[in-house]
């Protein structure tokens, strides 16, 4: 069974990482070779670049999208186009097999049927049942996003921690009596997010936000605490 395994990506890293580390100390209890040791720690080393470098690609992604709109729409203030600088993403420092979850699912119930293995030692090594997880986990632990917002070259900049969320869904209230409506404004995979969607020059508006967490693509938790800030038109 593989049911106590995370989809999120980031969240997989984040347990193979800690199988990895944890059975150093306990590979000789639960029967564990040293190649099964170093196989974990390259999994875990080569899955940490992988998020790494996708989160890379996906702010790039988001970038040129940006650029892509500027080009296309323009933007007040801006006469000089620049294009993102390119993407770089360095060579992992390890070469695994294909399928590093097979090989963890392999490893956790090789390190479960030992009769050695106790809930703590599961739980050291993050393979634990979903069931038995406490409720202070990071993820349970945080119900909202805990936002802040500041200007930026008078420009509103959302910041936001993900902790092992996926991002959050940005709503936003404009001041234009439309409220936030029931889509969110934008979905935020990263943090800072710098809104440049400004009021026409010299117009003054109080613009409004809130947030909500993102997990498995599906909007989970309780919405954040509102936020708001006054912009004008540039």
């Amino acid at each position: 069974m593989s049911y106590f395994i995370k989809q999120n990506r980031a969240e997989f890293s984040v347990q193979v990482n800690t199988f990895a580390d944890g059975i150093v100390d306990l590979a000789k209890p639960l029967g564990f070779s040293p190649a099964e040791v170093k196989e974990a720690q390259d999994d875990a080393t080569y899955m940490s670049w992988l998020v790494t470098s996708l989160d890379k690609a996906e702010n790039f992604g988001h970038g040129y999208m940006d650029f892509a709109n500027l080009v296309r729409h323009g933007e007040a203030g801006v006469t000089v186009l620049t294009k993102p600088a390119d993407l770089v993403i360095v060579s992992p420092l390890v070469v695994v097999l294909p399928d590093i979850q097979g090989r963890l699912a392999a490893k956790a119930n090789k390190a479960k049927v030992n009769p050695n293995c106790t809930i703590d030692m599961q739980r050291t090594l993050g393979i634990a049942p979903a069931s038995d997880t406490p409720a202070s986990s990071a993820v349970a632990a945080i119900d909202n996003p805990d936002m802040t917002l500041r200007t930026n070259a008078g420009e509103p900049e959302v910041s936001f921690h993900k902790y092992k969320y996926e991002g959050i869904n940005l709503y936003r209230d404009k001041g234009d009596g439309k409220g936030y409506g029931n889509t969110p404004y934008k979905t935020l995979m990263h943090s800072p997010f710098l809104d440049k969607d400004l009021p026409a020059v010299g117009v003054i508006a109080l613009y409004k936000y809130k947030s909500i967490y993102i997990l498995l693509d599906k909007e989970t938790g309780a919405f954040s605490p509102e936020v708001s800030i006054t912009v004008v038109g540039k």
